[in-house]
């Protein structure tokens, strides 16, 4: 049992609550302002994918709603990587597939090169996703310190405006007519 300053008995849910409560009324209106933002780009129909793929865009959905922005990067690159393996594989470039995101966009500029705005988009993204999964040393151009120091922006402001637009971007390779 936990003591209050007066020494009295308090519930440690009571306060696990409390602490939730202040940290919604804390961060409504940040959310209200992400999920308005969603809904703007989300897709109106919805698409046959697996369900791995289903729960990855739900959660970066969801994440930049509540302000996880290092984790709606994470997971949009996640479901990017996977609508293109699906893609690769229905093109039958199947060995392409396999080797990660990388390989796959270098090949799809040569297979789809009417695409080659948003690839490049997502490798752009992938470029500054990469610091979060492979630690890069203080120096790198694209650890999030050397993006804020160039352009001389707040690193929590470089982080939501990509993972903002790392969101829009996940929503555009989702629906795009890649067989076109």
């Amino acid at each position: 049992m936990v003591k209050d300053l007066l020494g009295d008995d308090v519930q440690e849910n009571d306060e696990v609550e409390a602490y939730l409560a202040e940290m919604d009324a804390d961060t409504l209106s940040a959310r209200a302002s992400n999920l308005s933002y969603v809904m703007s780009i989300a897709p109106d129909a919805g698409f046959a994918m697996p369900h791995e793929s289903f729960l990855v865009l739900t959660e970066a959905r969801d994440a930049f709603v509540s302000g996880l922005y290092v984790a709606t990067l994470m997971l949009a690159q996640a479901f990017i990587e996977h609508r293109l393996q699906i893609l690769m594989d229905e093109l039958g470039e199947h060995s392409v597939a396999k080797k990660g995101i990388s390989a796959i966009l270098k090949r799809l500029l040569v297979l789809r090169p009417q695409h080659a705005f948003i690839l490049n988009r997502v490798d752009q993204m992938r470029a500054f996703r990469n610091p979060f999964t492979h630690l890069k040393p203080f120096d790198h151009p694209y650890t999030i310190g050397q993006i804020s120091l160039a352009k001389r922006v707040d690193p929590r402001e470089i982080l939501f405006r990509n993972a903002r637009d790392s969101l829009s971007i996940m929503y555009t390779v989702a629906v795009i007519e890649w067989h076109r």
